[in-house]
């Protein structure tokens, strides 16, 4: 497991897909409904932001589509500013564990290469010297 319980302290919950992200009460609405469906999930995160990202599409739709997604956008940035703000960045203990892990994964892997290429290089000198002799 790469992070711990202090996780949801540095995460949002993002409704997308939310044509009434402009009302606050469907809003609430939503987050209530979330939040109990959700418990687990949604417990103890930074909130919970309804937003709106239809499909950007040409013709005259195109036009709403962009103020909506751009109204999304601001509502998210301004929770962004306002609640996740931290002095102290999220870094996980394990996260080290785990790029020390990979890391060492990843050297004894291009060392095995190496030294099947070296094998490999050397069974072909080996063959040619055989074929040369032969001859």
């Amino acid at each position: 497991m790469v992070f711990d319980e202090n996780i949801a302290k540095y995460t949002t919950v993002v409704r997308t897909k939310f044509a009434s992200f402009r009302d606050k009460a469907k809003c609430e609405e939503e987050k209530e409904e979330l939040v109990k469906n959700n418990e687990k999930l949604v417990k103890g995160c930074n909130g919970i932001v309804c937003v709106d990202n239809p499909a950007i599409i040409d013709g005259e739709e195109a036009v709403l589509g962009r103020k909506r997604r751009e109204e999304s956008r601001k509502k998210m940035l301004d929770h962004l500013e306002s609640v996740c703000q931290s002095d102290v960045p999220y870094k996980p203990v394990n996260l080290d564990n785990l790029s020390k892990a990979i890391g060492e994964y990843m050297e004894k892997k291009e060392k095995l290469k190496k030294e099947e290429e070296k094998g490999v290089f050397r069974k072909i000198e080996v063959r040619m010297e055989s074929i040369l002799l032969n001859k």
